[in-house]
Formats: structure tokens, C-alpha cells, sequence
């Protein structure tokens, strides 16, 4: 579809990329970038423009380091649309690729990077691949290794990556860089490493860091979510605009779980996703169309914002977790819906000796299992409470991801039957508006509207 092969050199040969992505419009639907370098030149950002207009989905990837390689006005452009179809990706120091799919079209690949100078002036050398030349070809396959490589040591663009980034350009002059500012802005306690705490060089296979970068992914959609949502355009008339993002977000999701994926028993999540997965973007839409326009709460929703949130957010607060009472946290484990689901399953075995062949209520159960984790520690001897008390106050919010790691997977504070999902839900409950509640009904009902994101193991 998109031609023959063209050796790209703009006006020295008269091939211009401008001219090859002008062509693939119309004629792509997803466009995926591996571009180290973007300046915020009227023609490339007219560019992101018309692709946002067009709706193709477009996913960037680019390089982030002390230099600030791409214009903060670009990066802006990502989380202002806030949509799982217009996506912004960060790579610390070692991408250096200049590559532009547009998927169905055709593959540039050269030295160009993003910029009107390269485009037009510069003498920049490349080669233009139509997908007649790729379509079942090594080209192909190779391409779909390279962004699956550069995915890998990705981590989306955040507001926290964002402004940290306008405030180290105000401190500093760029063109006078040394290399301790270079220390500085990666200084991984108080620099970008504090905000990228997953990427290090060749090192992108390691669990927790695969862990660190899914969950931070999975959290910059929950929290794009939580901003739409919020709006005025798609809040329901029943929820008060005072209600935290987050837990907007929390309640719009659970609604579309049981509302619209779950059919009885049977809950085709991967079936949604293979429908929507091409274009999250118009099913989020309509999702949040549905919900604006419901009249009142499906599956109480209203209950859990106005009565479960209060209670959890007074129970949670930093200086009132280590002191709960027996009866306190089995009223948070109560509003919790992840120890709840948990409980549903957990064998009477685990309640104790004098549990095994009864048959209880889950009324009756709940309080049984809230008492046995409240008795619980873990190997190094920690409690519940200490480790939720860990999870949430025990260091910097931004670094809130790697406690929950920790939380679920180290010798001291891993409790049994209390894991990442339970964890996950609590801090969205305490810190909302920065930690969206994330739980597996989450995770399943953002797959099922397409984004691509892991199911929690278990």
C-alpha cells in the first residue's frame, strides 16, 4: 500500500518524510515511533496533532536524560489527551533509534529524528520500507522484536516525570551542562531514578523491575481514567464533585465489570479485549458515556463512595494504622473488596483446626479470616499492620510501587493470604487521587476495555 522502497533525504532528493506520513494517512491506523530526539517545531507538532485528529493510535517512544532530548511542549501534548490511544513512553540514555511505523503502510528507518531541521535541512540519510516489502518478511518480524526491546525498557511519561523535568530546566542553564548535573537529574534518591526506579541497563528482565514498570504504566492509565471521569462531562449526577478522582475511577470500573463484562458467572475479559484492543480509546468513551448517563448506582457504587471510602480513608490515615483494633480491621477488611473475594476462596484449613468441616456464612466467615491475618506475621516477624503501615507511610509516595513489591514478595513483610491485589486496593482507598484503587476485578476490567495490562497471578 504504501509504494516503493524511497531512499529519504529531504530536499537533497526530494523525499521528504513529511510526505511519506501526508500518504500513510488515511492508510494506517496505529503508528508506533522509536525516536530518541523531538524538538516542538510547528510542522512536528502539527503533525501529533493531525494523528490525534485522524484517530490513529500513535505510541512514542523517546529518550529521557539530563539534556531534556524531547521539548517538554511535545511531551505536554500526551498528558493533556489523557487516552489509552496516545501514548508517550520514556527510555533512559540508551535509546538512539529514529524509526516510524505506520502500521499497514510502510517503515522508515534512518537518522532522522523528530525535528524540522531534520526533516527539511539537515542532510539526514534513510530508507522508506512499504509494507508490500515488509508483510511476512524478517523486516517484519525484526521490527516487531525492536519495539518489543525498546517496550521493555520503557516507563510512560508521568506528571511527576513531567514536572520534575520543567523544574531541572528552570534550575539550570542547557547550555551549560556539566557532567554533575548529569548525576543530579538520575540521582536515584532524589533525581529521575527516584521517579524511574525500574530501568536500569540490561537489566530489564528482573521481576521487580518488570513489576515497577507494569504497575507504573497500569497507574498512569488509572489515573488518566480518574481525570476523565471525574469531569464534568462524565460524572453521574449522583456522585458529589467533591468525590476523589480516584475513587471515581474505582467506582466507574466496577461498574463496567459487573454491569457490562460479567455475564453471571462467566466473565469474558479477553473476549472485550480482542474487540477492543485496536482502539481502547472509543471504548473507554463509550464506557463513560454509559456511565454519566446512569440515573442512579447499578451495583452499589453510591454505598461504597459514601459509606466504604469515609470509613476507610479514617482507618487508614497515617497515625491511626498501627493502633486499629481487632474490630477496626476487620471493618476494613470488610469494605476491602479484594479480602473479601479472597475470603470467598481461602479453605476453612487456613481459619484453624476447629474450622475444617464447618460450614460458615461469609457473614460469618469474614471476621474469622480478618482475625487470623490481624494474628499473622511474617517470616522476619512483622504484622498486618505493620506491613500496611510499611506499604503506605513507609518512605516517599513516589516510591509507594516498590513497597507494594516489597509488601507482597519480601521475608519481612509478606503475609500469607494478604497480597497484591489486597495491597493494592488499600492504598488506592488511603491515597486516591495519587494511587487509583487497583485490585484483579481492575485489572480485568481494563483489559476487557482494551488496555493492555497484567492479570495479577492467582
Amino acid at each position: 500500500m504504501g509504494g516503493q522502497v524511497k531512499f529519504i533525504n529531504g530536499k537533497h532528493n526530494r523525499n521528504y518524510l513529511r510526505g511519506i506520513n501526508d500518504s500513510a494517512i488515511g492508510n494506517t491506523e496505529e503508528i508506533l515511533l522509536a525516536v530518541a530526539y523531538a524538538s516542538y517545531d510547528v510542522s512536528i507538532s502539527d503533525m501529533f496533532d493531525l494523528w490525534w485528529k485522524e484517530k490513529i493510535k500513535v505510541t512514542f517512544y523517546c529518550r529521557i536524560d539530563y539534556t531534556i532530548p524531547v521539548a517538554p511542549p511535545l511531551l505536554e501534548k500526551f498528558l493533556r489527551r489523557r487516552s489509552p490511544n496516545f501514548e508517550c513512553k520514556l527510555i533512559k540514555d540508551i535509546l538512539h533509534a529514529k524509526v516510524i511505523w505506520w502500521k499497514g503502510f510502510g517503515a522508515y528507518i534512518g537518522s532522522a529524528n523528530l525535528s524540522g531541521r531534520s526533516w527539511y535541512s539537515n542532510i539526514e540519510a534513510g530508507l522508506f520500507l512499504p509494507d508490500e516489502e515488509l508483510i511476512g518478511t524478517d523486516t517484519e518480524f525484526e521490527l516487531e522484536e525492536l519495539f518489543s526491546i525498546v517496550d521493555g525498557y520503557s516507563q510512560p511519561l508521568t506528571h511527576e516525570i513531567f514536572n520534575y523535568i520543567l523544574e531541572y530546566q528552570k534550575a539550570h542553564n542547557p547550555h551549560n551542562i556539566q557532567e554533575n548535573l548529569k548525576r543530579k537529574f538520575e540521582n536515584p534518591r532524589s533525581g529521575l531514578g527516584k521517579l524511574m526506579p525500574h530501568i536500569s541497563r540490561g537489566n530489564s528482565n528482573n521481576a521487580q523491575q518488570s513489576f515497577l514498570k507494569e504497575w507504573i504504566e497500569t497507574l498512569q492509565y488509572l489515573r488518566d481514567i480518574a481525570d476523565r471521569v471525574s469531569s464534568e462531562k462524565y460524572r453521574p449526577l449522583w456522585i458529589n464533585e467533591d468525590t476523589p478522582k480516584g475513587v471515581q475511577a474505582d467506582q466507574f470500573l466496577h461498574a463496567y465489570y459487573y454491569g457490562r463484562v460479567r455475564e453471571g458467572v462467566r466473565v469474558p475479559y479477553n473476549e472485550f479485549f480482542e474487540k477492543n484492543k485496536n482502539d481502547p480509546e472509543s471504548a473507554l468513551v463509550e464506557a463513560m458515556r454509559w456511565w454519566s448517563a446512569l440515573e442512579s448506582a447499578p451495583n452499589n457504587e453510591d454505598y461504597f463512595i459514601d459509606e466504604w471510602y469515609p470509613y476507610l480513608k479514617r482507618y487508614l490515615e497515617k497515625y491511626t494504622v498501627l493502633n486499629l483494633t481487632l474490630e477496626n480491621f476487620i471493618g476494613v477488611c470488610s469494605r476491602v473488596h479484594a479480602i473479601r473475594e479472597h475470603c470467598l476462596r481461602v479453605t476453612n484449613s487456613f481459619l484453624g483446626p476447629s474450622a475444617i468441616g464447618h460450614q460458615f456464612s461469609f457473614d460469618e466467615k469474614l471476621p474469622i479470616f480478618s482475625e487470623v491475618l490481624f494474628n499473622k506475621r511474617s517470616r522476619e516477624n512483622k504484622s498486618v499492620l505493620e506491613t500496611i503501615q510499611y506499604v503506605l507511610y513507609g518512605g516517599h509516595t513516589d516510591r509507594t510501587p516498590e513497597r507494594i513489591w516489597e509488601g507482597c514478595r519480601s521475608d519481612k513483610w509478606k503475609i500469607d493470604h494478604f497480597g497484591l491485589s489486597a495491597l493494592g486496593e488499600i492504598v488506592g482507598w488511603a491515597m486516591p487521587d495519587k494511587f487509583p484503587p487497583r485490585n484483579d476485578r481492575t485489572n480485568k476490567a481494563l483489559i476487557a476495555l482494551g488496555y493492555n495490562v497484567k492479570k495479577f497471578a492467582g
